[in-house]
């Protein structure tokens, strides 16, 4: 019960966080003004048919690095944002995007390399394991909210392969956000 109060207290501390300071929601609109356009783009609109293997494993490779950028950059910013509120300055976007741009990208850029390699290879392996179901969907098995209750009591390998993969992607995206 200690638990769920410290969580209730947390959740409840960033909400007036955020009532108070408008600002800090910035960053995370931008990202996902970027990443949402991104993701339904390249999923129904883009031409994959006219790329050999090579050259869509390029382009997704340089788009989940985009996409890592993207997500890494608005978590600096954030954290620009929360040093400026702390140090008792004035919460400045136009200040935090400067600082985050030419002060902390160029020192965050392996990291961020570093988690777009990962993303891309449990991608990848994702890819390779995925079984999919006649109409060319996804197999309703490897559905994470379907597999999650039957992971200890199946035996079937290759599911529980692919939801660690999916929970070692989700994880590991909040593991690399944090470093920062």
């Amino acid at each position: 019960m200690k638990n769920l109060y410290e969580a209730f207290e947390i959740i409840l501390k960033g909400t007036i966080a955020l009532l108070s300071y408008p600002k800090l929601l910035v960053p995370v609109l931008l990202t996902w003004g970027l990443f949402a356009p991104t993701i339904v783009y390249f999923t129904y609109s883009f031409d994959w048919s006219v790329y050999d293997l090579k050259s869509q494993l390029s382009i997704h490779f340089l788009i989940i690095f985009f996409l890592s950028f993207i997500l890494s950059f608005s978590c600096m910013m954030l954290l620009e944002l929360i040093e400026h509120i702390e140090s008792g300055k004035k919460a400045s976007l136009l200040k935090a995007f400067y600082d985050c741009l030419f002060k902390n990208t160029l020192r965050a850029l392996p990291i961020m390399l570093l988690w777009a390699i990962i993303w891309f290879v449990i991608t990848i392996l994702q890819a390779i394991f995925s079984r999919k179901d006649k109409n060319g969907g996804e197999n309703s098995e490897l559905n994470l909210e379907f597999s999650l209750p039957f992971v200890g009591k199946t035996r079937d390998r290759l599911i529980q392969f692919e939801v660690a993969l999916m929970l070692l992607q989700r994880d590991g995206r909040y593991f690399f956000q944090g470093i920062f």
